[in-house]
C-alpha cells in the first residue's frame, strides 16, 4: 500500500511531514527483501529451487511486463495522439536501467538474483563465511554508486537487498518470531526507533543508486524492520486469520505490484484538471487503484494462474 502511494505521488508523504517519505523508504522496499528471506526454503535441491524461483519471480516479471506494455500501447493513442509508440522498450529489462510503463517490476528481477546468490552462498559457505561475504557485498553498492558504476541486469540492487534477505533468514532460523516474555518491550522500542528513523533517515533509492551512507542504508532500515516485527508480535491472531481487505491485497501483492502502474498513468491524465489539491488527487488515484485490485486480482489469478505465481509453469517436485 505504501509503495503504491509512493508511485502515485512521491511527494505525498512529505506533504504530511518533512522527511516522512525518506523514513518510510527506509523500510518499504527493504521489508520486501526481509520477508522473502523469512520464507526462504531450499526445497529438494538447486534445480528444484531454481524452477520455483523462475515460476514465482521470472515468469510473473515477463508476463506483467509484456501485458503492461500492451496495455500502454493500447492507451497511448488516446493519451498522446500526436506521438508514436516506442516498441523497442519491450526489451528494456534486458539492457536498460529503467524501462517504460512497468518500472516497479525491477524488484522481481532483483529478488530473483538475491535468492540465487544466497542459495549458492548457503550451499558452499559456512555461517561465519557467509556473514563475512555479505558484509563485503553490502559495501559494494556504495562503492559502485560513488564511482558511477551500474551493473547489468540490476545486479547492484541485489547487493543492496542481500543483507536484508539474510536478516530475514536469521530471524526465521533463530525463532525470533516465536512468542517470548520480552514481546511487550516492542510496544516501547518501536516508537523510539520510529522517531530516530524519522529524524535521521536519508534518501534511499535502490534502483537509481541513491544512498545516504552505510548506517542510513542498512542500520536504520534493519532497526525499523526488527522493531516493527517486535511490535507486531503483540498483536497475534489465530492461525490462518487474514485481515480483511489489507490481507487480501497482501496475499496477492505480486498482482498489485505488477498491475498498479497500468492504472496510474491514465489516472494522471483523467484527474489532472480536477479542482482539488495535489494531496487529495493523490489519495483519489491511490483509492481508485487499490479498489480496482478487487477486480484485477480475481481476473489475473483465474485466467493466468501459471503466470501470476498461483500455479507452476515449470514442473516442480511436490
Amino acid at each position: 500500500m505504501l509503495i503504491v502511494m509512493h508511485h502515485t505521488d512521491y511527494t505525498f508523504f512529505d506533504s504530511i511531514a518533512p522527511n516522512l517519505d525518506n523514513a518510510l523508504q527506509s523500510f518499504r522496499v527493504p521489508m520486501y527483501y526481509f520477508l522473502s528471506g523469512l520464507f526462504f526454503k531450499t526445497y529438494s535441491g538447486f534445480p528444484d529451487f531454481l524452477r520455483r524461483k523462475v515460476n514465482n519471480l521470472v515468469v510473473p516479471l515477463m508476463f506483467f511486463h509484456v501485458i503492461g506494455y500492451l496495455v500502454a500501447a493500447a492507451m497511448f493513442p488516446l493519451l498522446h495522439p500526436e506521438a508514436s509508440f516506442d516498441w523497442t522498450g519491450l526489451l528494456g529489462p534486458l539492457y536498460k536501467r529503467k524501462w517504460a510503463y512497468t518500472m516497479p517490476l525491477w524488484f522481481l528481477m532483483s529478488l530473483f538474483e538475491v535468492n540465487i546468490i544466497y542459495y549458492l552462498m548457503r550451499q558452499y559457505l559456512s555461517g561465519y563465511a557467509r556473514l563475512g561475504i555479505v558484509a563485503i557485498i553490502s559495501l559494494l553498492p556504495i562503492l559502485l554508486a560513488s564511482n558511477g558504476v551500474k551493473l547489468p541486469l540490476l545486479l547492484d540492487t541485489a547487493f543492496v537487498g542481500l543483507p536484508f534477505f539474510v536478516l530475514g533468514t536469521a530471524v526465521k532460523n533463530k525463532g525470533w518470531l516465536s512468542a517470548h516474555r520480552y514481546d511487550k518491550w516492542g510496544l516501547l522500542v518501536f516508537p523510539i526507533i520510529a522517531i530516530i528513523v524519522y529524524c535521521f533517515a536519508g534518501r534511499i533509492d535502490i534502483l537509481t543508486q541513491q544512498f545516504p551512507g552505510y548506517v542510513r542504508l542498512y542500520v536504520l532500515p534493519m532497526a525499523s524492520i526488527l522493531s516493527l516485527m517486535w511490535l507486531c508480535k503483540n498483536f497475534r491472531v489465530r492461525q490462518g486469520y487474514r485481515i480483511p481487505v489489507i490481507g487480501y491485497w497482501g496475499q496477492y501483492s505480486l498482482v498489485v505490484l505488477g498491475t498498479h502502474d497500468w492504472l496510474l498513468t491514465p489516472l494522471d491524465t483523467m484527474l489532472a484538471d480536477m479542482l482539488l489539491g495535489s494531496e487529495w488527487i493523490a489519495l483519489l488515484k491511490w483509492g481508485i487503484t487499490m479498489v480496482a485490485m478487487f477486480v484485477i486480482i480475481p481476473i489475473m489469478i483465474k485466467l493466468f494462474p501459471r503466470f501470476t505465481a498461483q500455479a507452476p509453469l515449470l514442473p516442480i517436485k511436490e
